[in-house]
């Protein structure tokens, strides 16, 4: 069934070249700069933009939803809530969240400790736009940008005088209760925006379970000649640690079962923002954003008798971000210069109680502050080739405070880290392009990569920032207005790589390892009832020296595949096919890849949806031929592991809009 998915598809995109015009749009990127947007064709690295058209048409209900309905990312939810979750863009298998960027309306989300990127921050219907970029984003974001950035756009207050509302319910399988609502209000020129959302999940396995509370306003007027912008948002949620299943244990405990079913979180997530931009000349803006997150949570480890444990921890950052950006002519030649600075200020402290026999309480309390300069200019030779250049510095400090009975670390450390970019972009067409991209880029690492509380407590003078190089080229292209697609390639090489090691208790540096890769992404339209789209990707991870030389990276497949249909019918009808297969990859922990693979293994889902007028419902099955799989699998000290995925599962819902 599946080759013959794949053969229809195909197929259909050949008949598309022929069939009657529909035009795909014109694809751009966005902000890139304060001047506003640029053609995907004009820049010299891999970008796919995904628009609200694109996220409705996936028949995704949230983020890691969508991303799995494209071969661009390797996903593995340790959950199901999304909380947990590992976004692999590059071949990094288990380091993916520390190596990959969030950033959401141009602000980057990634806190400075190994807590991970919570993908269930930003709601789906929240979204106007995603950015998949490859190969950039190191000089214009600094830190975690070797293995891509994925940039967020939110919806945003309406232009116009108008008042606009929204209410969706949904419900489903394992519990699934998730209620909506957003406005969106104008008058003059003041526009607000506001959401808010309830979901509620039991989860597939027992203590898997989710529960959120998120609210989001947006503003937007014009004061003068300037433009100002603010964003309020709190998140407020408890979710269940349901841990991992040795094979083993599949013999005494099912796959919905925890072997931890008193361990849970809760996390309490507000942030605010601001930004105001303004013409200085007619081929000069400048802007100024600023962002205040506090992430107050509480880990509770209670199924570890006579060992158990909560922390209390709290996570302050805060940023300013001045930029200036030129776009006109100079000495000949048009140039779009972007240029700016960012300070920034973290403080995350934590208590930890012990409630073991040892009652070993500590505290601990560690700040980060960099201020960064950099600058990009992207400058046109002439009508075709344009060349991409920018550098960036960052200056970093870190303290350490820690208190544990009678040990006390009381430390710092300091340094200096650069970020380069240059790339060549030729277009032989106003929609081709080929392209050519240099970036050298490094990650920090984290608060708890420094610092170690056992078996001694201490600051690990000797880790190491990692350093990558990468070069990437490809080629985008819309072949006609029904037909577009793009190919990339890159070859990346990793120094001084961060990652824990169980022998030592610490976090030390690989000497080398080295990623490669290549992609291919085609999106038909046939008519306009009836849209296909297609991914694949080929990664390639490996140690080039030390211990593991010669070893594959764990937790990399080499293949992924993704199939969608979108198909109107019956005039109010939609229908969404999306198929997904990833390929065997060595078990994460497996270094020596001693362990057999992770198996491969397709997923299919599926979306049924009703539309008229202002309101519409819809149906679907997530799972449909209900492949046994599990997206996470480890290697641990009783052997493999694995935390199961769920089984074929059902939501519907209703949406109205008023």
């Amino acid at each position: 069934m599946r080759k013959l998915f794949l053969a229809v598809l195909l197929n259909l995109c050949i008949f598309s070249l022929f069939a009657k015009n529909v035009d795909l749009g014109y694809i751009v990127i966005g902000p890139y700069g304060n001047h506003g947007r640029a053609s995907i064709f004009d820049l010299p690295f891999g970008s796919y933009v995904f628009t609200e058209k694109d996220i409705k048409s996936s028949g995704a209900g949230d983020i890691l939803g969508f991303l799995k309905t494209r071969a661009l990312a390797n996903v593995s939810d340790l959950t199901g809530s999304g909380v947990k979750a590992n976004v692999d863009l590059m071949g990094f298998g288990d380091n993916a969240n520390s190596n990959i960027l969030l950033v959401v309306d141009g602000i980057r989300m990634n806190d400075i400790d190994m807590s991970g990127i919570d993908w269930s921050q930003i709601p789906l219907d929240n979204v106007k736009r995603i950015e998949v970029l490859k190969g950039t984003g190191a000089v214009l974001y600094g830190d975690n940008t070797a293995g891509g950035v994925i940039s967020i756009i939110t919806k945003q207050p309406a232009g116009k005088k108008t008042l606009k509302s929204s209410v969706s319910v949904q419900g489903g399988s394992y519990g699934l209760d998730k209620e909506k609502l957003s406005f969106a209000y104008s008058l003059g020129s003041l526009s607000l925006y506001g959401y808010t959302e309830h979901h509620s999940l039991n989860g597939y396995r027992n203590n898997s379970h989710y529960r959120s509370k998120y609210y989001n306003l947006r503003g937007s007027t014009d004061l003068g000649k300037l433009n100002v912008k603010f964003g309020l948002s709190s998140h407020d949620y408890v979710y269940g640690l349901p841990g991992a299943l040795y094979e083993s244990d599949l013999s005494s405990y099912t796959r919905r079962d925890s072997k931890y079913p008193n361990d849970n979180a809760h996390m309490l997530d507000n942030t605010a923002s601001l930004e105001i931009k303004g013409d200085i000349f007619s081929s000069l803006q400048g802007s100024l954003k600023m962002f205040y997150r506090n992430k107050n949570g509480l880990d509770n480890w209670l199924s570890y008798t006579p060992y158990n444990s909560t922390t209390d921890k709290n996570i302050k950052n805060f940023l300013i971000r001045p930029q200036v950006d030129f776009l006109g002519r100079f000495l000949g030649s048009r140039h779009n210069v972007i240029a700016g600075a960012e300070f920034y200020w973290a403080d995350f402290t934590s208590f930890t109680d012990d409630l073991s026999i040892f009652n070993s309480d500590s505290n601990t309390a560690i700040d980060r502050k960099y201020q960064a300069f950099f600058l990009q200019d992207q400058w046109e030779l002439n009508s075709r080739l344009s060349l991409r250049l920018g550098a960036r510095m960052e200056k970093d400090k870190f303290t350490f405070d820690y208190s544990k009975g009678a040990t006390k670390v009381d430390d710092d450390l300091h340094f200096w880290e650069e970020a380069y970019e240059a790339g060549i972009n030729y277009k032989f067409e106003d929609d081709a392009d080929l392209y050519v991209n240099f970036s050298r880029g490094f990650r920090v690492p984290k608060t708890d990569e420094y610092f170690v509380s056992f078996p001694a407590a201490h600051v690990n003078q000797d880790l190491h920032t990692q350093v990558s190089r990468e070069i990437s080229w490809g080629a985008k292209t819309r072949l006609s207005k029904r037909l577009s697609g793009q190919m990339d390639f890159f070859l990346m090489d990793i120094s001084h790589e961060i990652y824990y090691d169980p022998l030592t208790w610490n976090n030390s540096n690989y000497d080398k390892t080295q990623r490669s890769g290549a992609g291919l992404s085609l999106n038909c339209q046939v008519s306009k009832d009836l849209a296909f789209s297609a991914g694949y990707r080929y990664t390639h991870a490996e140690f080039k020296k030390g211990s593991y030389n010669g070893k594959t990276v764990p937790g990399v497949p080499k293949y992924m595949l993704n199939l969608s249909i979108k198909y109107n019918f019956l005039k109010y009808f939609s229908l969404y096919l999306n198929s997904s297969y990833k390929g065997k990859s060595y078990l994460i922990n497996d270094l020596s890849n001693s362990y057999a693979k992770a198996e491969s293994f397709w997923v299919t889902n599926l979306k049924l949806g009703f539309k008229k007028n202002n309101w519409q419902v819809f149906f679907g099955v997530n799972n449909l031929f209900n492949e046994d799989y599990a997206e996470y699998r480890i290697v641990g000290t009783g052997g493999r592991a694995l935390y199961p995925s769920p089984e074929r599962n059902y939501f519907a819902g209703v949406d109205v809009s008023f």
